[in-house]
């Protein structure tokens, strides 16, 4: 099987340890000027090019190095019906790992109090209007229950948590998978009545952009919490926001945002949104680093390396993304 990356690790003990745990069926090209990525079965590329998707008669099959689908390569791919397109969720613990941080950070207020004792004022020990919430014994639903969904429902678990999800495709509403109780999105505010949390772990989809409004958080018991590492726009910002600023929503912990920089120049002043969240001292910020440890971008070779084993074995152990359903 003929695999070609286009954008490649620069770091070479990263590209010779993905090269050694590859099958031995694997003939692996590399590079943007290669001649080689006009003649490959397989091509490593997050958003491929259309003279490539065009000019490529061997081309069977798309693997994103990373996970999520972008627009334009979803549009792109959705051109070719033979096509098959994969992606990796080698980030899938790390981010459930910041997703159960944002709600301990933001259930306990962590943030509010650092910044109070590190000004030196000691007030918030001895009296303070907003006291943090016990998540023992307290309700999660998790909006979603893929590889994120499920890590984050077994460490609520281990906290003495009630875990419910939310997924696309249940037969019975409130069937147990892994344990866990699951229920369409038609329930949804059925099962946020009594949820002190709800945790958007869900991708970006035609059907999930959006669903969460002022509605959905009004559902909630006052003083709940909302963590969202999915994408942003799965939450109407403006609701959000209102639903913070009144106090119904006790804290918010969020990873993804409705704005990003589009130049390097940008990253150091781009507003993460159209509403202030940066001034509400019980919202967590993350810059959208939820899936970013020191260990992610060898999982991601290593992750990358079993599914390009599985394609070139012919095992069916890996589902390719839907892209009528954008994931």
């Amino acid at each position: 099987m003929n695999v070609h990356y286009l954008h490649p690790p620069s770091e070479p003990g990263l590209l010779s340890q993905f090269i050694d745990d590859l099958s031995s069926c694997i003939q692996l090209t590399t590079g943007e000027d290669n001649p080689a990525r006009f003649d490959c079965d397989v091509l490593i590329e997050g958003r491929p090019p259309d003279e490539l998707l065009a000019g490529n008669p061997h081309l069977k099959a798309v693997v994103i190095p990373f996970a999520g689908l972008p627009p334009v390569t979803r549009e792109r791919c959705q051109r070719y019906p033979n096509l098959s397109v994969y992606n990796l969720h080698h980030n899938a613990i790390i981010t459930a790992e910041m997703a159960i941080t944002l709600m301990l950070s933001a259930a306990r207020f962590v943030v509010r109090y650092d910044r109070g004792i590190r000004n030196h004022d000691w007030s918030l020990r001895y009296q303070d209007e907003r006291p943090s919430l016990l998540l023992h014994g307290k309700k999660v639903v998790l909006l979603g229950y893929g590889a994120i969904g499920k890590h984050v429902a077994r460490v609520c678990l281990a906290l003495g948590m009630q875990v419910e999800a939310i997924k696309r495709h249940v037969v019975t509403e409130g069937e147990a998978f892994d344990g866990i109780p699951c229920f369409s999105t038609a329930q949804l505010e059925q099962r946020l009545v009594d949820a002190a949390v709800m945790m958007v772990v869900c991708p970006l989809t035609d059907e999930t952009r959006g669903l969460i409004g002022e509605k959905q958080l009004q559902m909630m018991p006052a003083g709940g919490v909302l963590v969202n590492v999915g994408r942003a726009e799965i939450v109407d910002q403006e609701a959000l926001y209102r639903v913070l600023s009144s106090g119904h929503l006790a804290a918010a912990g969020l990873d993804v945002w409705y704005n990003y920089p589009e130049t390097k120049t940008d990253r150091v002043n781009t507003k993460p949104a159209d509403f202030p969240f940066w001034e509400m001292d019980q919202v967590i910020l993350s810059p959208h680093r939820g899936g970013h440890t020191q260990e992610t971008e060898l999982l991601r070779m290593q992750h990358l390396a079993v599914l390009l084993n599985q394609l070139a074995e012919g095992q069916d152990l890996i589902q390719p993304i839907n892209l009528s359903l954008g994931y």
